[in-house]
């Protein structure tokens, strides 16, 4: 008999079963490291979200560019302004809402400019960008004549004014206004 085995237990052959408890609890050790790596971890994340939202210091060149002079005032004309991205233009913005699938900020600045550009066809825009029809906004789109884009918008807010059963609006005299 051997000495390690208690006397009572049979001495039995290993299946399949046994090699794979024995897998199992590998990994878990395997996964589950001691407290000191864990902590040794947590310190690392620690720092390096510390490390990394700190401001980058700015080379040479850069800091003489933005630092003021010390015996006089900087002036608002020296102080650089923030960029921000221009106005797309009107074909531009006819294709921003051509591929749009959600109202995004930048979706938001083409129906600005488009608007901006047929503004007797505001409320037909707000309305087809309420329901996310882009396609009826961009059936007026002629290529490169912006002048055409807005005779195609105005009749199509007239013609979705009349399916509404709105009345063109009048002036006091009777007389129908025209922009």
């Amino acid at each position: 008999m051997k000495y390690d085995q208690n006397p009572r237990q049979k001495s039995r052959r290993r299946n399949c079963a046994d090699r794979i408890r024995l897998r199992l609890g590998r990994a878990w050790h395997a996964r589950h490291e001691t407290s000191a790596q864990g902590a040794a971890l947590q310190l690392y994340a620690i720092f390096a979200v510390l490390l990394g939202s700190a401001p980058k210091m700015p080379s040479a060149a850069t800091a003489s560019r933005h630092a003021g002079h010390l015996d006089q005032a900087s002036s608002s004309s020296d102080r650089l302004e923030p960029s921000y991205r221009p106005a797309p233009t009107l074909d531009v913005a006819m294709r921003d809402i051509r591929n749009a699938k959600l109202m995004t900020p930048r979706v938001k600045t083409a129906i600005a400019v488009i608007k901006e550009h047929a503004p007797e066809a505001a409320d037909w825009i707000d309305d087809r960008a309420y329901w996310l029809e882009w396609s009826d906004i961009t059936r007026s789109a002629v290529g490169g004549n912006d002048q055409e884009k807005r005779t195609r918008m105005a009749a199509a807010a007239s013609a979705w004014r009349m399916q509404k059963g709105e009345v063109p609006q009048t002036s006091t005299n009777g007389n129908t206004f025209k922009r």
